[in-house]
């Protein structure tokens, strides 16, 4: 199944994720759960990723149904430190949002 690029904030995303993918080219929707990979890591990034920024695909899921995932980047000049895992559970939260959001 083919995912799309439906909506996105900033102006780094468009450089920095496909605008058309396969599901099974996200490591987070392949996994069914939250996947991040730091910057300039070599942990395997998504395929759609094409960014050496740090990434988080969070999955959105909504009756058992993948509708889509949460794709967020940035690097280490934003100094998220101690922050990374409040920025993580802001992340989680916006996702729960947008599946009820979506799924009503």
């Amino acid at each position: 199944e083919e995912l799309s690029l439906a909506a996105f904030w900033g102006n780094a995303i468009t450089e920095g994720m496909a605008s058309h993918f396969f599901l099974s080219e996200c490591w987070g929707l392949r996994r069914g759960r939250m996947y991040q990979v730091p910057e300039n890591s070599k942990v395997p990034r998504c395929r759609h990723s094409k960014t050496s920024e740090s990434t988080l695909c969070i999955p959105l899921n909504a009756s058992g149904e993948t509708i889509g995932i949460l794709y967020l980047q940035w690097n280490e000049s934003m100094h998220l430190g101690d922050r990374l895992e409040n920025f993580q559970q802001l992340g989680l939260t916006v996702a729960e949002s947008v599946v009820l959001a979506i799924s009503n």
